[in-house]
């Protein structure tokens, strides 16, 4: 497997199948010089993201996500990840990290927006 081209920027299902976000870096544990290196994690976020850019663009982001509440980074485990074609699924639930929480608060905000999402009730 080329780690880079067949992981990283895929997208992330949760264990439903609900789209949880992109891969945006790949956590990678290196033991000693004679060892080879282990994936540890992979992981999705605004500042990791960030990251790959500069990392003070990527403190910059870590600063703003935690002022407006939303998620700058979260790590999922490599045991829990099943690469399949084009996507990354993965045996979390999307309603159980943080990766789903901004979409939920825009989505609420943009509904009351002209134009938005239709109330329902």
């Amino acid at each position: 497997m080329h780690l880079v081209r067949d992981v990283l920027d895929k997208q992330l299902l949760d264990r439903l199948g609900r789209k949880i976000g992109r891969v945006d870096g790949i956590i990678v544990e290196i033991q000693d010089r004679r060892s080879r290196p282990r994936v540890v994690a992979l992981e999705s976020g605004c500042a990791t993201q960030a990251m790959r850019i500069h990392p003070k663009l990527a403190r910059w982001v870590e600063t703003l996500c935690r002022r407006i509440g939303a998620n700058s980074g979260y790590r999922i485990e490599w045991k829990s990840i099943n690469i399949d074609g084009l996507d990354v699924r993965t045996q979390v639930n999307g309603d159980e990290t943080p990766l789903m929480n901004m979409e939920k608060q825009l989505a609420g905000k943009l509904a009351r927006l002209p134009g938005g999402a239709p109330k329902h009730g």
